[in-house]
């Protein structure tokens, strides 16, 4: 960790002089384009260079912390060291998803649930367009069993595109859901979904056995749950 200490010190004395020249070139700019005219094309490319050194930046401790995160997997003291360094990743760059899905979780299983809350939300302000920062968020209010919270968080995902997590994920997590809300027609209709996203999976044509076996299981399962939901319910 002394090698993780020493890069991230040396990250924050250039985030801190890139800082500093971003805000006194952003001052020159002023506001509304008053100052524009006196702005030279060499300084607007310095200030889009500044903000692509600070992603560079952020993607590099990125890949070094996540080489770690998966060797102290499931050793709760080894991972608390490493959150301080995702969130100075947040900072290099807001809108980078992957740290603060990473964090949420992380910060979440160190017993801090209202911080990793927060956090995940504070991502989804920055970033108010990741269905995958909803997928989380929805998935820390079912461990707190805010069902509600969870499956308005999860219909946000739905909205858009996941990256990290897949729309399976989502829609079993919406099951779930709306089967601890005694929700039946929801969980349905989540099945149902889940359903026809197997059925799309199956005709790819690289699909190995074993997913191709796993697939075909779960699809049994869910048939037999929505059979099990009718019944129950007096439907055909």
């Amino acid at each position: 960790m002394k090698r993780a200490v020493t890069f991230s010190l040396c990250v924050l004395l250039i985030l801190g002089a890139i800082v500093i020249l971003q805000h006194s070139l952003g001052e020159s700019l002023g506001v509304g384009g008053e100052k524009v005219e006196k702005f030279s094309e060499a300084q607007i490319n310095l200030l889009d260079f500044l903000g692509g050194a600070r992603q560079f930046l952020s993607y590099v401790l990125y890949m070094k912390l996540d080489k770690l995160h998966h060797a102290y997997y499931g050793d709760l003291g080894a991972e608390a060291e490493l959150i301080p360094y995702y969130y100075l990743i947040t900072y290099l760059d807001p809108h980078y998803v992957d740290a603060y899905y990473v964090v949420g979780e992380t910060i979440f299983y160190q017993g801090q649930e209202e911080e990793a809350i927060a956090f995940t939300l504070r991502g989804i302000r920055n970033n108010p367009d990741s269905a995958d920062l909803y997928a989380s968020l929805a998935d820390l209010y079912i461990r707190q069993k805010r069902y509600e919270e969870a499956r308005e968080a999860y219909r946000r995902a739905l909205e858009g595109e996941p990256e990290i997590v897949t729309r399976l994920f989502i829609y079993s997590g919406l099951a779930a859901v709306n089967r601890a809300l005694g929700d039946w027609q929801g969980e349905l209709e989540a099945y149902r979904r889940t359903w026809a996203e197997y059925q799309f999976a199956l005709l790819r044509p690289d699909l190995d056995i074993n997913t191709r076996d796993y697939i075909v299981n779960e699809i049994n399962f869910l048939l037999n749950r929505v059979a099990q939901l009718k019944e129950e319910h007096g439907q055909r």
